[in-house]
């Protein structure tokens, strides 16, 4: 490659903000809605859909209308040039004390039209509010969706549950409108325009199936507990101008976690071409999700060609850009600050290019390329991140072979105040250059790395072929990787970076939430999401992890043990480890293994025992219902008497048992072990009479054996 020392960092900024100043001129961004003249003015009708054959107002006031049938209580179907105006319209498809999870039905159903126009109006208490189907040219604009469709979550505030992931990886994008809703879906649909909407309390905003040249712009679908857009098989669709704050599904404890699979964005399968451009998706499980491809042997299946600009992706409790596959997509010039699982992560993504973003006090990686190739990274900051720029394979390769099929280009990036700012792991035909690296100690740690075309170079004479123009070379390490010197060639699409343009898309920027806390502090999951803080209700009740058991003092004992004292064996010989023990204290609540940050730096996160024993206090006799939290093994005793038990090496799962109880002082007895990789551990213990879907009772039939009734859920 060509070292292009008139091209440096600042270059590329300049560039950037010389062309923002256009950007926002947008075809698409005036108002495109029919005429204000509408006929009539009608009530909805008390059973059955009021059926549009023209153009109407609904009568203003509060409608409940049920649609168990799913024909929609207002239904449009094969109709062309219609306009709907619904302002100072309220339609409920449920009572408003109904619980979320049990919405059904379709409040406004659009099939097969043309040119039509709804404006105004709220709708809550549906599966899904408005659902349009295989129409072109539909608008909708100044809608409020609050209170639809949305799973019940199980986790708590102290403890994230296993069974809140969304499975993407096993479910078919086709399922996503029946298993989940969504306040706006759209499927087998064109020039389909969402703007300046707002959706609150739900779990999905607008879900795009099928459907291609969409626009969705000036909206504000925040604090829902799935996916504020989302596209599957949807291509050269512009999203703008969005506020997709707080969609999020699970966060615990306030410290890094999974996303669950919650985002503010989320682009599945078979979707190209599209521009996400100026959203604000901050404080989600994701800010933005690239899906695997389900079908990895069909080059089509994955999503190439889509572009992500100036998005700010921060806080997000995974990481800011999770991309699972793709090929050709470009993230330019977003902002990912204070992402709890790291800053962009890239797996299995080719020829992506990273160009001019900013990745700020980042635990973690700034941007990590995992098992991915040919990937262009310039003209970014890294700052304060515990490292810049990350490559690695997926699983890292046995000794003697090649190592990951890395071949990236790394060009006139600002790497400043990181712990480390490259660290390559079996990584090879690396070119990094141009680069500058301030603010941290120039200390490399090097096990075999070679450059490529000098088999004879000592390893830190390779490492200084990574020195910047102010004559720095970075902190970081490299093990088993290879380098190669800039040459003559360059990556395939430098020339395409150097003539960027930011996009064209319709909208203007919406004001920042008021009111909103430092960092993740505001992002409280309730049972059905993310409470809205900025909005006209109190703050929810919080269940917490415990229920009888919270506050209870348990005097613990963690141990170390080897496969000579495998707890799953001889389980004598393992209880009397804990003679010598690795640590002891007191615990008042168990929302992981450890108790504390404290214990867990002793301990260690791998091949460990614990024993503790607790008194509580049972208030009167009765049938008592235990959920359990558990990764690996369990066991629990009252009064020596084991109630629950899953002595096996297992993932992370939730379960349960109910047993009887009587009143007064009970001896409780807690055996856990922990063999490697992820660890759980949460206990709540309530009785039956006040045991409401609030207690996460955990899935039915869940492979743990319960040691007394077994029932998964409270009568």
């Amino acid at each position: 490659m060509t070292r292009r020392s008139e091209h440096g960092f600042s270059f590329w900024l300049a560039a950037l903000v010389c062309a923002v100043a256009c950007a926002c001129s947008a075809p698409g961004g005036g108002d495109s809605s029919a005429s204000e003249d509408v006929a009539g003015l009608e009530g909805l009708p008390s059973r059955g859909p009021l059926r549009v054959e023209d153009s109407l107002r609904v009568a203003p006031g509060e409608y409940l209308r049920s649609d168990s049938a799913g024909e929609g209580v207002l239904r449009i179907q094969g109709r062309r040039d219609v306009v709907v105006d619904l302002r100072g319209v309220r339609i409920l498809g449920q009572g408003e004390d109904a619980s979320l999870d049990a919405a059904q039905g379709i409040g406004i159903l659009i099939e097969d039209c043309d040119r039509v126009t709804i404006r105004g109006g709220e709708l809550g208490g549906f599966h899904g509010c408005v659902v349009i189907r295989n129409s072109t040219e539909v608008t909708l604009e100044g809608m409020r969706f609050d209170g639809y469709r949305a799973e019940r979550l199980r986790g708590t505030t102290a403890v994230s549950d296993p069974a809140d992931l969304i499975d993407l990886e096993n479910m078919p994008a086709t399922a996503w409108l029946e298993r989940f809703g969504a306040a706006v879906a759209i499927l087998d649909s064109s020039r389909i325009t969402v703007r300046d909407c707002t959706a609150r309390r739900g779990q999905n905003g607008v879900l795009l199936l099928r459907s291609e040249e969409c626009e969705v712009y000036g909206n504000d679908f925040s604090f829902l507990s799935g996916w504020g857009v989302a596209l599957a098989r949807s291509s050269n669709n512009r999203v703008a101008h969005n506020r997709l704050d707080y969609v999020a599904r699970s966060h615990a404890s306030g410290g890094p976690g999974e996303g669950f699979n919650g985002a503010g964005i989320l682009l599945g399968n078979r979707s190209s071409r599209n521009t996400f451009a100026w959203n604000s998706a901050t404080r989600c499980g994701y800010g933005v999700l690239v899906q695997a491809p389900q079908d990895t042997n069909d080059p089509a299946a994955a999503s190439e060609d889509n572009l992500f600009y100036r998005n700010d992706l921060s806080h997000a409790i995974g990481q800011g850009l999770l991309a699972l596959g793709g090929r050709g997509n470009w993230v330019v010039a977003n902002e990912l600050t204070g992402t709890l699982g790291g800053g962009v992560r890239a797996r299995a993504c080719n020829s992506w290019v990273f160009f001019a973003n900013e990745l700020r006090d980042v635990p973690g990686a700034g941007i990590s390329l995992e098992g991915s190739r040919e990937c262009l990274v310039v003209g970014n900051t890294f700052r304060e991140c515990d490292r810049g720029l990350e490559v690695r394979p997926l699983v890292l390769a046995p000794r003697g072979t090649q190592g990951a099929e890395a071949e990236h280009w790394v060009l006139d990036n600002h790497f400043r105040q990181n712990l480390q700012d490259l660290v390559f792991e079996q990584s090879r035909g690396l070119v990094v250059a141009g680069n500058r690296f301030e603010g941290s100690r120039p200390e490399a740690h090097l096990v075999e790395l070679v450059g490529e075309g000098a088999p004879d170079a000592k390893q830190s004479e390779v490492w200084s072929w990574l020195m910047g123009p102010e004559g720095r070379t970075p902190s970081g390490r490299a093990w088993r990787s290879s380098l190669r010197r800039a040459g003559d060639e360059s990556h395939p699409w430098m020339r395409d970076v150097q003539r960027f343009e930011p996009p064209t898309v319709p909208g203007s920027a919406l004001a920042k939430l008021t009111r909103a806390p430092e960092g993740l502090q505001g992002l409280l999951i309730d049972t059905h999401g993310p409470w809205d803080f900025a909005g006209p209700r109190p703050k929810p009740d919080f269940a917490t992890s415990g229920g009888l058991l919270g506050g209870v003092t348990w005097e613990s004992t963690w141990f170390r043990f080897d496969t000579t004292k495998d707890p799953r064996g001889d389980v004598d010989a393992w209880r009397a480890l804990a003679f010598d023990p690795l640590h002891r204290d007191r615990v008042t609540r168990w929302v992981d293994p450890w108790g504390s940050a404290d214990v867990r730096e002793r301990v260690g996160v791998r091949d460990f025992g614990l024993i503790a024993t607790a008194r509580v206090s049972v208030p009167e006799t009765g049938t008592y219902h235990l959920s359990i939290l558990s990764d690996d093994g369990v066991r629990l005793s009252v009064d020596g008497e084991v109630v629950y038990e899953d002595w096996t090496w297992h993932p992370a799962r939730r379960a349960s048992a109910t047993f009887e109880l009587k009143a007064g002082r009970r001896e409780l007895r807690l055996e856990y072990f922990q063999l490697e990789g992820e660890a759980a551990l949460a206990l709540d213990l309530a009785p039956v009479a006040s045991t409401l879907p609030r207690a996460r009772a955990g899935r039915d039939g869940t492979g743990p054996r319960p040691a007394a009734t077994g029932d998964s859920s409270p009568p």
